[in-house]
C-alpha cells in the first residue's frame, strides 16, 4: 500500500512554497550571522587599534611646530608676592 498523497496540483504548491519559505528563512538567517560576525571582528580592531600612535618624523615635526606656537602665544606673566 502506498500512503503518499496523490500528487494534485494544490499539493506541489504547498511544497513548493514551503521550499520557498526555507530557502528565505535561512538566507536571512546566513546574512544575518555574517553581518553579525563581520561587525563583531569590526569592533575588536577598532578597540584594538584605539591608543596606537604611529611616531614619524612627519608627525614629531607637527607636535614640535604646534608646541612652539603654543609657547610663543602664551604670554609670560610674572607674579609679584
Amino acid at each position: 500500500m502506498d500512503r503518499t498523497p496523490p500528487r494534485t496540483a494544490d499539493n506541489i504548491e504547498i511544497v513548493r512554497r514551503r521550499v520557498m519559505m526555507r530557502f528565505v528563512y535561512f538566507s536571512v538567517l546566513f546574512a544575518t550571522a555574517y553581518w553579525f560576525l563581520v561587525s563583531l571582528v569590526r569592533l575588536i580592531l577598532a578597540k584594538r587599534n584605539v591608543n596606537v600612535i604611529v611616531e614619524s618624523p612627519e608627525r614629531n615635526e607637527n607636535v614640535n611646530a604646534l608646541e612652539r606656537a603654543w609657547s610663543a602665544d602664551i604670554p609670560q606673566v610674572e607674579e609679584e608676592d
